[in-house]
């Protein structure tokens, strides 16, 4: 881990919901030092609640971009909880088209890609528990088409 930190300024864990993304977040700022950059999507939903538009996604990306862009004038290495390729992955599950967003400091960054072998935690903001595993294909699949530099991270337990 410690010589993806060195070699690249943004770790970023992405993949299918319940797969250990956030634990795996915090696990890896705490042994490390590392600023995280937080799923905006989850305070956002909060406050909205359940029901959002494909506008509401927009909006959440930008704000994850923005947040993203304060860390890293901040810090030289963070570590994000999801970025736009998430939203953008969410998007096209759910309306079919891309949210747009240009993904920024492309080159900076390493993606975690979490496999979904950990049990299924419900979360009223989770809306995937049967196919986490077809949406992991979807998240390589992405990665590899987009030629980002990745690696899949398989938790061996339930934190």
């Amino acid at each position: 881990m410690k010589e993806l930190i060195d070699s690249h300024d943004i770790l970023v864990v992405t993949g299918p919901e319940s797969s250990g993304k956030s634990t795996l977040v915090s696990s890896i700022a705490s042994t490390y030092g590392l600023p995280t950059v937080g799923e905006y999507a989850r305070s956002y939903l909060d406050q909205l609640g359940t029901s959002y538009v494909w506008e509401d996604l927009v909006t959440i990306g930008k704000c994850q971009c923005l947040q993203e862009a304060a860390a890293h004038r901040r810090y030289p290495h963070i570590i994000c909880d999801t970025d736009i390729i998430t939203i953008d992955i969410w998007s096209k599950e759910k309306f079919g088209k891309s949210i747009g967003i240009p993904n920024q400091f492309i080159d900076s960054k390493h993606y975690l890609l979490c496999a979904p072998n950990i049990p299924w935690v419900a979360d009223p903001q989770r809306e995937n528990p049967i196919d986490r595993h077809r949406l992991f294909d979807v998240y390589h699949d992405y990665l590899v088409q987009n030629k980002l530099s990745f690696s899949v991270y398989k938790a061996d337990r339930r934190f």
